[in-house]
């Protein structure tokens, strides 16, 4: 009895030094697992898409690439004229021309001016109105060239009489568009030319012009 008793006391710290030993190594065994697989994940950057360029100061065609639907330009205009029954003329004024895009860089725009005299009969004031199809080289781009013709009417009033005469234009140019930030850019045309048939002397008169001015696009 004595020896049985003295044989468990010595069982009790073996089995505790066991239990121990199993606790340090599922312990040691737990963390090696946590630290072999980390579970942090980097989310992948979301695709740019045309929308979300709209509040970073980039304009809709800037990050769609986009052809306008529609424009209207206002310029400063310099017009000088060749007479032969009263002489050279130069004319400053306004402008304004409304665009509606068709496809394939088609379009059909119309032309509002007003001109003044600078020269030769003082007051002389010029009203055209006029419209015609336009053509836009590679509308996609932020530097796009273009011509146009048109057609139209052009009335003559002076200071000394308030007689208007209506006379039939012809005219044609070139001209070039910036396109900017936010649907605004900047339109220039170098080289226009003006035919007026005056009905009353039967011979026409030519004209030159040059615009400049700022362009509002519209986007789909």
């Amino acid at each position: 009895m004595n020896k049985s008793l003295a044989f468990l006391l010595l069982l009790l710290p073996i089995a505790g030094q066991a239990q121990s030993f199993d606790a340090w190594t599922s312990s040691s065994s737990a963390g090696g697992s946590a630290e072999a697989s980390p579970t942090t994940e980097v989310a992948a950057p979301a695709p740019r898409t045309a929308a979300s360029g709209m509040g970073t100061g980039q304009s809709y065609d800037m990050v769609g690439r986009k052809a306008p639907v529609a424009s209207v330009a206002m310029h400063a205009n310099y017009m000088f004229q060749t007479s032969p029954y009263v002489g050279n003329r130069s004319f400053v004024g306004w402008s304004v021309v409304p665009t509606v895009y068709l496809q394939h860089g088609f379009g059909f725009q119309a032309d509002f001016a007003s001109l003044y005299m600078r020269s030769v009969v003082v007051g002389e004031k010029r009203l055209l109105i006029a419209a015609g199809p336009k053509y836009t080289f590679a509308p996609r781009s932020h530097f796009t060239p273009f011509v146009y013709g048109e057609g139209g009417m052009m009335r003559t009033t002076t200071k000394a009489n308030n007689v208007a005469d209506w006379n039939p234009v012809a005219k044609g140019g070139i001209g070039f568009d910036f396109k900017g930030v936010h649907g605004i850019g900047f339109q220039l045309i170098p080289g226009e030319y003006t035919g007026e048939k005056v009905e009353w002397r039967n011979q026409w008169n030519h004209s030159f012009s040059a615009r400049a001015g700022i362009v509002f696009n519209l986007y789909k």
